[in-house]
């Protein structure tokens, strides 16, 4: 069957829906308006759209932070690359730009371009996407350890026809197939061998696609794109961030005053992490939380923190690619809880967390290393709770510069003891 164009994200239900609808109502009247950046996973996906269209569609508004204005320099990268030669693109830490870039460079007759980042991204599993490309017809080869980036692609016009694929560690894998197979003679069957992690994912590019003429067709662990030409809009208009609001839901479950951002967007959003309120509501409700999230892993970290600090004790599974993203995820929340003074244990997939809070460290610097998620968490942890504070805030600017500015707004100017000892 085609995917319906503006599918509820994650497939959500009406009544799921409905519960969004009621959590926001009770807020409306009551919490002043603050602004969240454009969703840059929406956006990413528009400039390949872009790319591989060939149109001058406007991408509005342009989100502002570090993932997007890299992404858009990769771009730029890869089309100098047809007439000027061999160029690298450095995506730094922009997991999304190599995995769809990738697909996108190696469609793209002329291009000649070594896409490579930092050390960490350079850690990130690609042998299942380049495996695939290669069966499509692509000229990718290693520049480094095998299965890794950098990079080296040569661009050419693609067969493409009958793929099979992994997406156990990524959905992006998927993602990146389905955007480029427009441009290829046979388009795309792909089968996927295993369930896909992040699947909303998915589901999200297929609707994007399909507001840009470009159908695609699903059943079950089968995906099918038929040749054809995107058709852009003049105008793009990217929804705002829904994982970046998780952390304000997670600052009013704490006991702050936020300045909640509040639209009908989440009504219709394709993003997963707009069901991130339905999920806290029920945990809080139901005093525990026993919940698989691979399909939508970036708010695993504000909804542990936000659950440790209410006394919610909680197990999350289906988490092993939290492993391979800017950090150990996993390891990360279960340092960080740790320092706060909760036990946590934290297997292969799963982090579990009584959430009965112990002897602790003495006003801890929270360890993040560097990923901007787990800033957020715990930045909107110290302001709640107190006696905390977090590394490397500048981290934020890969997905929202202005999260500071923000949370300064969403502060009690009242206080609170949350957490306190």
């Amino acid at each position: 069957m085609s995917v319906p164009v503006r599918k509820h994200a994650e497939g959500m239900s009406l009544l799921a829906v409905s519960t969004i609808n009621q959590l926001y109502s009770r807020m409306t009247d009551r919490i002043p308006i603050i602004s969240l950046p454009a969703s840059k996973s929406i956006a990413q996906r528009a400039y390949v759209a872009k790319l591989l269209s060939g149109s001058d569609c406007r991408i509005e508004p342009e989100p502002d932070c570090e993932d997007v204005e890299i992404m858009a320099a990769a771009i730029d990268i890869i089309k100098r690359s047809v007439s000027e030669g061999h160029l690298t693109a450095d995506l730094r830490l922009n997991g999304t730009a190599l995995r769809l870039l990738t697909a996108a460079a190696a469609s793209i007759p002329g291009t000649l371009v070594t896409l490579t980042g930092v050390p960490r991204l350079c850690e990130r599993p690609m042998a299942p996407l380049v495996e695939a490309l290669r069966e499509a017809g692509a000229d990718i080869t290693y520049a480094g350890k095998p299965g890794f980036a950098p990079l080296t692609i040569r661009g050419r016009r693609l067969e493409g026809g009958d793929l099979v694929i992994d997406a156990s560690q990524s959905s992006q894998f998927v993602s990146a197939l389905m955007l480029a197979a427009p441009t290829w003679t046979r388009g795309l069957s792909l089968r996927l061998t295993s369930s896909p992690v992040s699947k909303g994912y998915i589901w999200m590019t297929a609707n994007m696609m399909g507001s840009f003429g470009i159908p695609v067709e699903t059943h079950l662990d089968k995906i099918a794109v038929m040749p054809g030409q995107y058709d852009m809009p003049a105008t793009y208009h990217v929804e705002p961030d829904m994982s970046a609001a998780s952390f304000f839901f997670e600052a009013k479950a704490l006991g702050m005053k936020p300045s909640l951002w509040l639209t009908p967007y989440l009504q219709r959003s394709v993003q997963p992490d707009a069901v991130f309120p339905v999920i806290l509501h029920e945990a809080l409700r139901d005093g525990s939380a026993d919940r698989d999230m691979r399909n939508v892993p970036d708010i695993v970290p504000p909804l542990a923190v936000t659950l440790a600090l209410r006394g919610v004790p909680f197990t999350l599974r289906g988490l092993w690619h939290l492993r391979h993203k800017e950090c150990d995820r996993l390891e990360a929340l279960a340092l960080g809880l740790r320092q706060l003074g909760f036990t946590v244990e934290c297997g292969g997939d799963y982090i579990e967390c009584d959430s009965r809070r112990g002897p602790h460290e003495k006003n801890p610097l929270i360890r993040t290393f560097n990923d901007h998620r787990m800033v957020m968490a715990f930045a909107v942890a110290a302001e709640a709770a107190g006696g905390l504070r977090v590394d490397c805030p500048e981290a934020v600017a890969k997905s929202y510069p202005g999260f500071w500015e923000n949370l300064e707004r969403v502060k009690s100017r009242e206080g609170n003891d949350l957490g306190r000892t």
